[in-house]
């Protein structure tokens, strides 16, 4: 149980929402949109994250969670994968981008879309699910101080990819994660 609990929270840590949070504007200015200013791009974002959050802690226990946390997974990789692919045309020059720079904005509010229902919730609802009462306070701080570490290190590598590689790497390193965390829940979960 504790297996399958620390790697859903490694799962929801490294899916990469702490550092596309934590870099949502800087990543909006480095898109240098005509249509929509950084900062009303990422109080967007965290408006939405706001309201999702809302709406998934009433409506969660109305779906199976291996369903959600697919359907989560499947919908984090592919949103991550477009914003890489964005974000290697728009560094590469291959393409002019510019006329689609609102890609970026409609691409993060389809991650937390797809983020909020299940890797945002159902690995602390999972880790209450799995441990017998007797034990649930050491399994909840065990899983806890680690998801902490998790959020420490998600946004650094994200600093360190970005500085040293590219932009679109930090989303592809991330949609690898999302892409295994669909595997781990189909075969383990």
């Amino acid at each position: 149980a504790l297996v399958i609990c620390l790697a859903l929270r490694t799962f929801q840590g490294f899916s990469g929402f702490r550092a596309i949070g934590t870099y949502s504007q800087y990543i909006f200015q480095l898109v240098n949109s005509n249509t929509i200013t950084p900062e009303l791009s990422s109080i967007t974002i965290f408006g939405i994250s706001f309201f999702l959050c809302a709406i998934v802690s009433v409506h969660l226990d109305k779906f199976e969670r291996r369903a959600v946390l697919i359907f989560s997974s499947v919908g984090t990789t592919i949103t991550l994968l477009i914003e890489a692919a964005y974000f290697y045309l728009m560094e590469k020059n291959y393409v002019d981008v510019s006329q689609v720079s609102w890609i970026p904005l409609i691409g993060m509010i389809a991650y937390i879309i797809c983020y909020m229902p299940g890797l945002a919730t159902l690995p602390a609802v999972t880790t209450s699910e799995l441990f017998s009462t007797n034990i649930k306070n050491h399994a909840m701080h065990v899983t806890t101080s680690y998801t902490a570490l998790t959020f420490i290190l998600v946004p650094k590598i994200f600093q360190l990819l970005l500085t040293n590689v590219a932009l679109y790497v930090p989303f592809v390193f991330y949609s690898c994660f999302c892409f295994t965390s669909i595997l781990f829940t189909y075969y383990c979960v």
